[in-house]
């Protein structure tokens, strides 16, 4: 039996910097000075590969963990 997954994966998005990555006025207007950011964020499930770019350049991939959640 083959089963086919039709189902659109959830968008990735970056939810924001750990606390030490966030050096900012307030904690959560999501600037830092940092030039090695902690950033966290959701997919659409655990086990989903995010990648993760500066610009047009992929840096590094990550795997969301369960509910999706994932910290690069």
């Amino acid at each position: 039996m083959i089963t086919v997954d039709t189902v659109t994966p959830g968008v990735p998005t970056i939810t924001g910097l750990t606390a030490a990555s966030d050096t900012g006025v307030s904690s959560t207007d999501t600037l830092t000075n940092d030039t090695t950011p902690t950033l966290t964020g959701t997919s659409g499930a655990s086990g989903d590969i995010i990648g993760i770019y500066d610009g047009k350049t992929l840096i590094g991939t990550v795997l969301a963990g369960v509910g999706g959640a994932w910290t690069f």
